[in-house]
């Protein structure tokens, strides 16, 4: 009933009737005051009621009716009040709503007003600092008034990435002792990440990067703190790059490929490779190749490719390590290059990785590996041409003996004489390679260049060019080369050609019977004969041919017997001949072909 009278009175009588009934007995009347200002402030005046309770120090009826309409309200007057009143009857834990909820209070009035309040709970001002920015004051509040606990509580709990602020401010304006700052630091570390766009945010890097050194650089618990290791170098790259090259060589535990990779963008090229080689991490530890290739195309610097060429190599990424190799001019590691592009058939990019180190080393294996390359990937022009740079005959100096010999003289007295000699022996090498792996026409072009006529005989036998293997057997002239071209020749019926071999056969006896076997054995009974009788009118003819031509006669035209016999009887082995015809003759008693007897009576 008294709350409903209050609406039928006027606006003074209603705020007279409240001093009354507060003056009369406000521990029983406060209750009813309270309804009736709730219900009627809008009428009534919400200033003039809070003045009624603040002149009788009511400050618990205050927070009951300011608190029934400060979550509608949007005056700064009525909210504060509600801090004050909140903060006189204890309420600390709605201080702390407020302080973080509303937006109506003046930030600055309420600071003040909490600092002067000194609060056993020193929460709501840490609110109310760090929402609107007034860290810095409250650290030094809260360090002058030996209140070092809140601030634990705040960089802990309420914000931890406000700690390089903190701890700024308690180095810079108050000269704390780092022994509090490392406890302090101590009791968040591992609870936050340290970004630089805080320290950047605080407008203070250079101030920072003095507080990081003494924490970071000297011995301390934190000297391994890899967040705070981040921190130092990427704000040292922000506000001083003078310093950044030290950091990175004395720090060891910051995220290297992070760190590289904004150095980077901050054109720290040397810093960045200074990172790489340091650690190596985007290839030993991270096997991240991916990221390593970027990070090495965008530094783009030579000893970064060849450090990721050797880890590719390493893991068998032949083909890309031999890109990055190109990329680094690096022919440091050629033999590894070269076996392990061999062993894997990637002879392309063999050729492209020994065209760079050929560059680079003038070295006898780069010249005869990119030599054997060509010739696995069928590059014949190439190869002609490359061989004919490195092989260089004396005689083509001159073809003067005199001047040969004065020329080898001048070539020795200079070195260039045993390159020459090595040249030749490595790309010997190679052509016997290629023979090997039945890369003939190669072969054919080593051999030719290096003028080995023996094994370039061999080679043009398996090409079919049998009148280039003969050729090749004259300039060789080696009876084992004769054999061996003879003998593929009679293999292909080449029989003009084998007999033109054979002849620089059979005026070696002791080869005599190879060859004779080599024909008998396949059936060329003529073309045997054809050839030792053209063998006969030769200067070095002997008594071996011309008896076993006679031989021959006597098995496969003994027509012709006599006539040799008569014609030759002084070169003819008479015993071997007659020891022949008698065992043949016992073999085949029907035998119609010249007895012994015969042969002596002849």
């Amino acid at each position: 009933w008294l709350v409903n009278y209050f609406g039928s009175l006027s606006v003074d009588d209603s705020l007279e009737c409240l001093r009354a009934m507060l003056q009369a007995n406000i521990r029983q009347n406060l209750h009813v005051c309270v309804q009736i200002a709730t219900k009627y402030h809008e009428q009534l005046g919400t200033n003039a009621l809070i003045e009624i309770f603040e002149s009788f120090k009511s400050f618990e009826g205050l927070f009951y009716f300011l608190g029934s309409i400060v979550n509608f309200s949007q005056e700064p007057e009525v909210h504060f009040k509600y801090i004050q009143a909140a903060c006189k009857t204890g309420q600390v834990k709605e201080v702390e709503r407020i302080c973080r909820e509303s937006n109506c209070y003046e930030p600055e009035r309420v600071k003040n007003f909490l600092k002067e309040a000194k609060l056993t709970d020193q929460l709501p001002l840490i609110i109310v600092c760090d929402r609107f920015d007034f860290v810095h004051d409250l650290v030094l509040y809260l360090f002058r008034n030996n209140l070092q606990k809140y601030i634990e509580i705040y960089v802990q709990k309420v914000n931890p990435a406000r700690l390089p602020v903190v701890v700024g401010g308690l180095l810079l304006d108050v000269d704390c002792s780092e022994d509090i700052i490392k406890q302090l630091m101590a009791v968040v570390r591992g609870t936050f990440i340290i970004f630089p766009t805080s320290f950047m945010a605080a407008d203070m890097p250079n101030e920072l990067i003095e507080l990081l050194e003494k924490i970071v650089l000297d011995n301390s618990v934190f000297s391994d703190h890899r967040n705070l290791q981040n921190l130092l170098i990427l704000t040292a790259i922000k506000a001083d790059k003078s310093r950044v090259m030290e950091y990175i060589n004395r720090l060891d535990n910051y995220d290297a490929p992070d760190v590289a990779n904004i150095a980077i963008n901050n054109s720290l090229f040397e810093e960045a490779f200074a990172i790489f080689k340091k650690f190596e991490v985007l290839i030993d530890h991270v096997k991240n190749f991916d990221r390593a290739y970027e990070f090495a195309e965008r530094c783009n610097e030579p000893a970064v490719w060849s450090l990721l060429a050797h880890a590719q190599l390493a893991q068998g990424s032949i083909k890309e390590a031999i890109d990055s190799y190109v990329k680094a001019s690096d022919p440091s590691r050629f033999q590894a290059v070269s076996e392990a592009a061999s062993n894997s058939g990637n002879w392309e990019d063999l050729v492209r990785y020994l065209q760079m180190a050929r560059k680079k080393a003038r070295e006898t294996f780069i010249e005869s590996e990119l030599a054997f390359a060509y010739a696995r990937t069928n590059r014949l022009s190439d190869l002609e041409e490359f061989i004919s740079d490195q092989i260089m005959p004396i005689s083509l100096f001159s073809s003067s003996t005199f001047d040969i010999v004065f020329v080898e003289i001048m070539l020795s007295a200079f070195g260039y004489l045993n390159l020459i000699e090595s040249r030749y022996t490595w790309f010997l090498y190679v052509a016997d390679r290629c023979f090997d792996q039945q890369l003939y026409e190669a072969a054919k072009i080593l051999y030719s260049n290096v003028s080995n006529y023996s094994r370039l005989a061999i080679t043009l036998v398996h090409l079919g060019e049998y009148q280039g293997s003969v050729d090749a057997a004259r300039k060789a002239n080696s009876t084992r080369t004769w054999k061996e071209v003879c003998f593929a020749c009679v293999n292909h019926k080449e029989f003009r050609l084998a007999q033109m071999c054979g002849l620089h056969i059979v005026v070696h006896a002791d080869e005599l019977g190879d060859l004779i076997n080599y024909y008998e054995q396949r059936g060329h009974f003529d073309e045997l004969i054809q050839l030792l009788e053209a063998g006969l009118g030769l200067e070095r003819a002997h008594m071996g041919m011309f008896t076993e031509l006679a031989i021959l006669y006597s098995k496969f035209k003994p027509e012709k017997m006599r006539e040799h016999l008569e014609l030759f009887w002084s070169r003819v082995n008479i015993p071997k001949l007659q020891k022949f015809l008698k065992r043949r003759s016992q073999a085949n008693r029907n035998c119609s072909k010249v007895s012994s007897v015969e042969v002596i009576r002849i």
